[in-house]
């Protein structure tokens, strides 16, 4: 299954047999068999770009990878990774930007591994330093516009694990906070961030 969110609603891409195990609950859901013709799979795009009035929309295929890979065609692709770092008295690195609060993150340079890019971003983009990584908590994916031009990005995070240090925040990267937040008050923090970082605290 591929959860993607475009416009802060999710598109999910999933195969035949495990169209079962969605929620299909969710208000105004679409749900249609998909051939992955790239012409109908823009359709759907535009319909969630255009806030058209569809809760989710799931598209099925009795090959899920098939129909990413023909979803996946009609942007360009951008890796990405990051973390959600906890310190010894049991908080969370958050950061602030735009407008929301999310976790740290960014684009993986080129010939870079995973892991790399996800401790160097997260030190770039707080200042932190003294980072240990442990495993990877979920894939999740988003897209958004860039001189018109339609970008997927895919980003891999991980758990990571740091002591509690002062923070300064990437202000060229429009982060104006970097601070720590309890455990315990994750949920009053999740709402007011985006939906993919949503999926990685449910991944936990």
């Amino acid at each position: 299954m591929y959860k993607i969110y475009i416009n802060e609603r999710p598109l999910i891409l999933v195969s035949s047999e495990d169209l079962k195990l969605i929620d299909h609950n969710v208000p105004n859901t679409l749900i249609n068999h998909h051939s992955g013709n790239p012409k109908h799979l823009v359709n759907y795009v535009d319909m969630m770009e255009k806030g058209q009035h569809h809760g989710q929309i799931i598209l099925f295929n009795e090959d899920v990878k098939f129909l990413y890979s023909a979803f996946k065609r009609l942007f360009k692709p951008i890796k990405a990774a990051g973390g959600l770092v906890k310190n010894n008295q049991e908080e969370y690195l958050w950061i602030y930007r735009r407008k929301k609060w999310d976790l740290p993150k960014g684009k993986i340079d080129r010939g870079e591994a995973k892991r790399e890019a996800a401790v160097r971003e997260v030190m770039e983009e707080t200042g932190i330093s003294d980072i240990e990584i442990g495993n990877k908590i979920c894939k999740t994916y988003h897209t958004y516009k860039s001189n018109k031009a339609r970008l997927l990005k895919i980003t891999h995070w991980y758990h990571m694990k740091a002591p509690a240090q002062d923070l300064i925040p990437q202000l060229e990267e429009d982060i104006e906070l970097a601070q720590w937040i309890p455990a315990s008050k994750s949920d009053k923090y999740i709402p007011k961030s985006y939906l993919n970082i949503k999926e990685v605290f449910d991944n936990l």
